[in-house]
């Protein structure tokens, strides 16, 4: 029984002995939930939706340029260069006696024909010593008739009918004289032509011996034919060489909004300008029309060719190849405050990487000739920088 009860009590003590913590595991303490990371990972789902978005509802950008007319030739020009018109034939008209202006029967811009009457000179008085001079003539005209039937019958000795002769001669004269200094009175057109400049007015007194000695342009009308312009044009003698007579050109006058004629050099100066060092060329211009005057500035292209047809004149729109839709009818998008614009045309001929385009587009329009996508009519675009 001691026994037993030894060994009871040796057990009691062996529960109540005190584990080593290195020998019995530890519990772990539970971790937190990781918010931070959730929260992170929102944020660049946002933020890539965001991108997203933008970029499918992000302009497009394209590429762009403006619409230029062509050359209005279909030649390689040799030289350039400016200019003013001229006519061939330009002269001013005036009185040969001096004398106080009657009447003026033209105005500045009228046509007049060569012969026709301009304008008059106060002519009482010569009208009258006309007057009597063709008198004095028909009287001296009578005696010399008489005389020669006197003569025939020997009635009137040969040194009478001389002096009657003589006196018929005297009258004629004077008569001619008379005549002609009446006729001075009279300011005469001496070309076709254009009235460019009325220099005086009704009442004036012209005087051209007393303006000539003065320096000053004397006159009544200037008159040109128009019908025969030319442009004056000063060439480097460096480049002389590169013109010659009958050399075909093209004259261009921005006064008459940049429309362009055909032209031909028609003459050379023999003597080059030491001071400016040039040449001066006179081009004529072979389809005048009444819209240019003389002293409007132009600008004169000299040509390989000998002719240029009026056909080649033509101004044309030339647009990439590239830009041109052919879906549906033939069609290009414009650039327009931020926005594309479908725009119809009708096309002409090929010409290398470029098309004629006949109508739907003007000066001064832009073109779109590339884009980052498909675009259409309303589509948002955004021009790329170049």
């Amino acid at each position: 029984m001691n026994e037993s009860t030894e060994e009871s009590r040796k057990n009691a003590l062996k529960s109540l002995v005190i584990q080593d913590s290195e020998s019995t595991p530890l519990r772990t303490p539970s971790k937190p939930f990781p918010w931070k990371w959730v929260g992170v990972g929102f944020a660049v789902l946002v933020l890539a939706a965001a991108i997203g978005f933008l970029k499918r509802h992000r302009p497009l950008t394209v590429e762009v340029r403006e619409v230029t007319v062509s050359h209005p030739y279909n030649h390689v020009p040799l030289l350039t260069g400016g200019g003013y018109l001229i006519s061939k034939t330009q002269t001013v008209v005036g009185p040969k006696t001096s004398g106080r202006l009657k009447e003026l029967l033209f105005e500045e811009g009228d046509k007049v024909k060569k012969g026709e009457l301009l304008a008059r000179l106060e002519d009482d008085e010569l009208a009258a010593q006309w007057k009597l001079a063709k008198a004095n003539l028909r009287e001296a005209r009578a005696n010399l008739k008489r005389a020669k039937g006197l003569i025939a019958e020997k009635i009137i000795s040969l040194s009478e009918y001389d002096r009657t002769h003589t006196d018929f001669e005297v009258k004629k004269a004077q008569a001619s004289l008379a005549q002609a200094q009446w006729r001075n009175t009279q300011i005469i057109s001496p070309i076709d032509g254009v009235i460019l400049d009325k220099m005086s007015e009704v009442g004036e007194v012209v005087n051209p011996n007393l303006e000539l000695q003065a320096g000053k342009e004397t006159g009544v009308y200037k008159i040109a034919d128009l019908s025969h312009l030319q442009v004056e044009v000063d060439i480097s003698e460096s480049e002389v060489g590169n013109v010659y007579l009958g050399q075909g050109a093209v004259v261009t006058v921005d006064a008459v909004g940049g429309k362009t004629y055909q032209a031909r050099v028609e003459e050379i100066a023999p003597l080059a300008n030491r001071q400016k060092g040039t040449v001066q060329a006179k081009v004529k211009i072979l389809n005048p029309d009444e819209k240019l005057k003389p002293e409007m500035s132009a600008k004169i292209t000299f040509l390989a060719e000998k002719e240029v047809s009026a056909e080649n004149l033509s101004r044309q729109i030339l647009v990439p190849a590239g830009s041109i839709h052919q879906e549906g009818s033939p069609h290009v998008f414009l650039f327009q405050d931020g926005k594309v614009i479908l725009r119809e045309v009708e096309l002409g001929e090929a010409k290398g990487q470029e098309i004629v385009v006949k109508k739907g587009l003007q000066e001064g329009d832009i073109l779109i000739v590339n884009s980052s996508k498909p675009i259409q009519d309303g589509s948002s675009v955004k021009v790329r920088e170049l």
